[in-house]
């Protein structure tokens, strides 16, 4: 799977806040952004193209994915594309620009595997009678972590990786 751009995923994260998505729904609607991305980038389709969008979703109808499902995706990628006119109707600043170029995916040994800390981190949550909720939301936690550092190995996290992530946070919720 691609790796999405770092500006990208920043830029979606902070239009989702601005417009307020619910959200539950934002973890949704970055994962289906990441799903398109991928289609497009395997299929060699625009990103910015609703007849990509209507590709993706018969694909997903190909996979027997649910109607609800379909519709959830059809939303996510409805919005990014609303994002696309958005940036493209306001001024550029200096530092501004969003990269839509894709990287490679995490299987060619870039990435260590995290699976071990969501086991560890689902353990915990059932040992402490937490609710399923609080898993999902504790995932996305550690889902934007790792995606943050880049897949770096879990153990070999340091206290400047927590604070760089956590002032990432606090100036992406601030816009």
């Amino acid at each position: 799977m691609i790796q999405l751009p770092e500006k990208l995923t920043a830029a979606y994260n902070n239009f989702m806040i601005r417009s307020h998505v619910d959200a539950g729904q934002q973890g949704y609607f970055r994962k289906w952004l990441h799903y398109y991305c991928d289609f497009c980038h395997k299929y060699q389709k625009p990103y910015d193209s609703a007849e990509s969008l209507d590709a993706f979703l018969d694909k997903l109808a190909q996979k027997k994915q649910p109607l609800s499902y379909r519709n959830q995706a059809a939303d996510a990628i409805s919005f990014y594309f609303k994002m696309l006119r958005y940036r493209e109707s306001v001024p550029a600043k200096k530092d501004d620009s969003v990269s839509y170029e894709l990287t490679g995916n995490t299987e060619n040994g870039s990435g260590k595997d995290w699976s071990w800390v969501y086991a560890r981190l689902e353990e915990q949550i059932k040992v402490r009678h937490y609710s399923p909720k609080t898993w999902r939301s504790y995932r996305s936690w550690a889902r934007q972590l790792q995606a943050f550092v880049r897949s770096k190995d879990a153990l070999e996290l340091d206290v400047e990786d927590v604070k760089k992530f956590l002032n990432y946070l606090a100036s992406a919720t601030s816009v």
